[in-house]
């Protein structure tokens, strides 16, 4: 998968993205396309609301990977501002 911003996510089998969206109720932090196939599902909001709070585990796992990818983010950024701005 490819971000809108032509950046690799490494996303593969198995893989998900929207969670910060789906969790926080948030309009969505990026958008993505597929550089192959793909089989893709989509999960209604409230569907994925209501599952996290009968597994506490998947919860965890969608935190988890929400600070990891705004962690990234974040790397990036301020990568970004040393490039660009020489901050």
């Amino acid at each position: 998968l490819r971000s809108a911003g032509d950046d690799a996510l490494g996303a593969g089998q198995g893989q998900f993205f929207g969670e910060i969206s789906a969790l926080r109720g948030t309009p969505r932090t990026n958008s993505v396309r597929a550089m192959g196939e793909l089989i893709a599902f989509r999960f209604p909001r409230m569907d994925i609301v209501q599952l996290v709070e009968h597994q506490p585990e998947l919860r965890t796992i969608f935190e988890r990977t929400i600070q990891a990818r705004s962690a990234e983010t974040l790397e990036r950024i301020e990568e970004h501002a040393r490039i660009f701005y020489g901050v």
